[in-house]
């Protein structure tokens, strides 16, 4: 089985936890699942914000200065329910990567 390979990204003051640490999942939330959120531009799927014109879909990027960071999961997962191209992974990453280069 192949990993999904996707992107999360993050403030640079994060980083040194997330080498450390890794990706840690967000506190439990009732509007939002619980796991750790990535994103990927080629696997967008239906949200509550399609119902609305193009303008207003919600997407996640990558934006300098930030840290971009490549995730590789095997393992359950499910779509974001308010970003198009966002996913939630139920599990802890079998490898993390930082792409964005050291500033």
């Amino acid at each position: 089985m192949s990993p999904f390979i996707c992107y999360h990204s993050t403030a640079r003051r994060h980083r040194e936890t997330i080498l450390q640490y890794g990706l840690l999942p967000n506190l439990p939330n009732a509007s939002q699942h619980y796991g750790i959120y990535v994103f990927r531009d080629d696997c967008s799927h239906i949200t509550r914000e399609h119902r609305r014109p193009r303008a207003f879909w919600c997407r996640w990027d990558h934006c300098p200065p930030n840290d971009l960071w490549q995730v590789g999961y095997v393992g359950p997962l499910c779509p974001d329910q308010y970003v198009t191209n966002s996913w939630v992974l139920f599990d802890t990453p079998q490898y993390l990567s930082r792409v964005s280069q050291l500033s």
